[in-house]
């Protein structure tokens, strides 16, 4: 960067006297604090800075002091020495509330608001009032002058972002788009300020900060595909219930989704495509919870655990426009919802199939073959307690199960429905008559059509009732 050769004392011909302007300069120009009346500026929306320059009477103290040191006997050069050191002590104040100690979601906070004071209200302004001082230097003096003013704080904001980009936390690929977002957004305008020789420097650096948080995305991402293909750790979860590794994936996913143009954008420019690594990612998801349920020995809790988790990514898919239109040209959704009916017919066959097998029997007891009717409804009940007993046995087991999702809970239970009432029904038709024959029918016949279907509709549990185990 160009510099500008300032003087650094008092001629020796300029009285002692005329060191009271030179405090009298200073305490004017720290005075005007652009950071902290920018807020007046952006909430009042104002578009011509003039505007705000009209209403601050120091702006024309300091100009007339300017000319009476001169008058004085300063220097130009000295006079713009003070100045410049006045004022490059007070834009250092952009950058103190930049704690790296802080939270990283506040941190991306403070960085936004100081960044847009910056480069939309500070800098501007800090160029305005310098050419209202001294309008009659050189274009290339004052633009010296400018940038030796406000290069450190403008590189301390720049430079700021490799705290995001460097940091562990769980949420750096989001505070990494935030900030790459804005800071695409104000790069126009840092050119626009930083157009010189003498501020090439700064735009270099913002477009050099920008290159770093795309790096950063782009390696967050890839660093969560790697990490989902490596989970392997078979840690089911109670009842079947949905795992935190899908709720956390998708809930990353739907995030993601948020920022569709720009990380479109950056895959892009990283010769990759957006859409079908979503897509992979979501599909190595539902493969790990495939892995997860041979933790399983039921087969039936190992078909309720993978509905769970595939109705979970399905609905998480369908909440989000924005993920639903990214995942939508290769047939994902209907892919998944495939595989949730698939669970559900296996787990309907894996426990229900076989409990109705007694009520569905098409062995026929015949007359003649009994001395008796009395043979004929011991056969009959005892059909009918194999039923209840294995009823008994999947309700007490099934009934602490999890199923998340209230609408998959009720078309669980009425797909169960539909499959056990009407043989259930249709038993009784037939055989009720006999079973009823002779003592206790209805210690027998334990349940009505109703008692049964209100047995099934209270099957199943949400996660409220559970504490998890992972």
């Amino acid at each position: 960067m160009a510099s500008v050769t300032l003087s650094a004392s008092t001629p020796p011909n300029i009285p002692a006297s005329t060191d009271r302007l030179d405090d009298e300069f200073r305490r004017i120009l720290l005075s005007i604090n652009f950071p902290v009346e920018a807020e007046i500026v952006l909430d009042s929306q104002y578009t011509d800075l003039n505007v705000k320059f009209d209403q601050i009477e120091a702006v024309g103290i300091l100009r007339r002091t300017a000319d009476r040191m001169t008058a004085a006997g300063y220097s130009q050069e000295r006079v713009v020495d003070v100045y410049a050191s006045a004022r490059k002590s007070l834009l250092v104040e952009i950058c103190k509330d930049l704690d790296p100690n802080v939270e990283s979601e506040e941190l991306k906070g403070r960085w936004t608001r100081a960044a847009k004071i910056a480069v939309h209200v500070s800098f501007p302004c800090e160029r305005r009032l310098l050419d209202r001082i001294f309008p009659d230097l050189t274009a290339d003096i004052a633009e010296a002058c400018f940038v030796e003013i406000v290069e450190d704080s403008a590189l301390c904001l720049l430079r700021f972002t490799e705290t995001i980009t460097n940091t562990d936390s769980p949420c750096k690929m989001f505070s990494a788009l935030d900030l790459y977002e804005l800071l695409s957004g104000l790069l126009p305008q840092i050119r626009t300020i930083f157009g010189s020789k003498s501020g090439e420097s700064i735009s270099i650096e913002a477009e050099k900060s920008l290159s770093g948080l795309s790096d950063c995305i782009i390696a967050t991402f890839s660093e969560h595909e790697t990490a989902l293909n490596g989970e392997k750790h078979r840690i089911a979860t109670e009842g079947g219930s949905i795992h935190p590794l899908t709720r956390y994936t998708m809930c990353y996913m739907t995030y993601l989704a948020e920022y569709k143009p720009t990380l479109s954008k950056l895959m892009e420019e990283a010769s990759s495509k957006l859409e079908p690594r979503i897509s992979q990612i979501i599909r190595d998801l539902k493969s790990n919870m495939e892995y997860k349920s041979k933790y399983y020995k039921d087969d039936s809790l190992r078909h309720l655990f993978m509905m769970n988790n595939v109705n979970y990514i399905v609905r998480r898919i369908k909440k989000s426009s924005n993920l639903k239109t990214m995942v939508e040209d290769d047939g994902l959704v209907n892919e998944l919802t495939e595989e949730y009916y698939r669970d559900l017919k296996l787990y309907l066959e894996s426990t229900w199939e076989s409990l109705l097998d007694s009520l569905r029997s098409t062995e026929e007891v015949k007359l003649g073959v009994f001395s008796s009717f009395v043979s004929k409804k011991v056969v009959y009940r005892q059909r009918l307690k194999v039923f209840y007993d294995k009823f008994k046995k999947v309700r007490g087991t099934q009934s602490s199960w999890i199923v998340s999702d209230e609408q998959l809970r009720k078309e669980v239970r009425s797909y169960i429905l539909s499959l056990v009432i009407p043989v259930y029904t249709s038993f009784l038709e037939k055989h009720g008559s006999d079973i009823e024959r002779g003592d206790h029918p209805c210690i027998c016949i334990s349940h009505s059509v109703e008692k049964l279907r209100k047995e099934v509709e209270e099957m199943f549990q949400d996660e409220s009732t559970i504490s998890f185990e992972h």
